[in-house]
C-alpha cells in the first residue's frame, strides 16, 4: 500500500521491494547503475531520479507488478506512454 502526502510516502515491505526490483530493472534496462557512484556525472544522476519518481507515480497509478512498473516507467520516460497524474496528498 502506498500512502502519500505532500513530503512523506509510507510503503509496506511487500511494496516496497516491488518498488525496488522495478527501479533496478529500469535502471539496467537504460543502462545506468542503480546506485551513485563517486563522480558521477549529473545527467546519469538525473536520468536515476526521474526513473525513480516514474516507477512511484505508475504505481501510484495502481501498477503493482514489477515488469509491469518496470515498463510503464519506461515507456513514460521515453515517449511511448503518457505519464499518470501525480498522486494526491492525503
Amino acid at each position: 500500500m502506498l500512502i502519500h502526502n505532500q513530503k512523506h510516502l509510507a510503503v509496506d515491505n511487500d511494496s516496497f521491494n516491488v518498488l525496488q526490483r522495478a527501479f533496478d530493472g529500469a535502471c539496467w534496462s537504460v543502462g545506468i547503475s542503480r546506485r551513485p557512484r563517486d563522480g558521477e556525472i549529473n545527467d546519469i544522476s538525473e536520468t536515476r531520479d526521474a526513473i525513480a519518481l516514474t516507477v512511484l507515480r505508475c504505481a501510484s497509478a495502481g501498477a503493482r507488478d514489477v515488469q509491469a512498473l518496470k515498463v510503464s516507467a519506461l515507456r513514460c520516460l521515453f515517449g511511448k506512454a503518457t505519464l499518470p497524474p501525480s498522486p494526491q496528498p492525503i
